[in-house]
């Protein structure tokens, strides 16, 4: 396994563009496996929205030269058929929507940063509350400016935070995450540009919620999610009690928008003790 990495965020082509972070995580073990080794780790999450994946962290071969968008289409669902619908644009390609397995139903009364959304839905002009809807444009996908007008869907690749978005080119041992955020960014770890009630888009970023923060900055959850993609991929079946009860422990930190290092750092030795990695 590589030292840790940061988590930056590129959010949609003409939508938002999300700062880049210092991370928090916890240092490998010294004799740990190379989970990584000649494979690039992806998984797909809403857990803003219902704190589950669509789909869950998993390794592919490295292919030397091939793009985020390559390793995004490789999630495929139950029919054979990528997850990630790539589109076309002036900017270049950027992800439209992603298909997912069953529809979401969002609470904003529910939502875990209701006080902080709230708070920045006044500052950007807007009465409390009034940026959310519970409902989705089309079901059975989740696209930007579903749930929220600054809703979408954010790659998490590595510790940069490429303009060239998911053309950027992946190296072996990388990690994608994709993540949707309901608040531009802010409710996973990211500086902000929520849109104005006058339509217009603010000039100035926002903060992050503190919540996904460790020290400050975006909490990195990148050692874990490799290491249980490696697990999912090698691992799967016949399964202990006590391997069954880390890899639960493993998802509710990656799945937990409010985990902090500790809690991030305590899942990724459990996991490494119970499969002896």
């Amino acid at each position: 396994m590589k030292k840790s990495k940061t988590l930056v965020s590129l959010g949609l082509a003409g939508c938002m563009l999300l700062a880049g972070a210092a991370s928090v995580c916890a240092a490998p073990a010294s004799n740990a496996v190379d989970v990584d080794a000649g494979k690039v780790t992806v998984c797909v999450e809403r857990a803003t929205v219902d704190g589950s994946y669509i789909a869950e962290p998993i390794q592919f071969d490295y292919v030397a030269g091939k793009d985020v968008q390559y390793y995004l289409e490789q999630v495929k669902d139950t029919s054979g058929n990528s997850i990630a619908h790539i589109t076309s644009s002036s900017w270049g390609p950027y992800l439209d929507y992603v298909v997912t397995p069953s529809d979401s139903t969002f609470s904003y009364d529910k939502y875990v940063f209701k006080t902080e959304a709230g708070q920045a839905d006044v500052a950007h002009g807007w009465t409390a509350g009034a940026t959310f809807s519970s409902s989705v444009a089309t079901p059975g996908r989740l696209a930007a400016y579903d749930y929220n007008v600054n809703s979408g869907w954010n790659v998490v690749y590595n510790n940069t935070s490429p303009y060239t978005g998911i053309s950027q080119t992946v190296n072996a041992g990388d990690c994608i995450t994709l993540a949707f955020t309901v608040y531009g960014g802010m409710d996973i770890g990211f500086p902000g540009w929520p849109m104005n009630a006058d339509g217009t888009w603010n000039t100035n970023s926002d903060n992050p919620f503190s919540a996904t923060l460790t020290n400050g900055v975006k909490t990195d959850k990148t050692d874990l999610v490799e290491t249980l993609g490696y697990v999912n991929t090698n691992m799967a079946s016949n399964r202990t009690e006590t391997q069954k009860a880390a890899v639960t422990a493993a998802n509710s930190a990656i799945l937990n928008v409010q985990a902090n290092a500790s809690q991030v750092s305590a899942a990724l030795t459990g996991l490494q003790s119970a499969f002896g990695l």
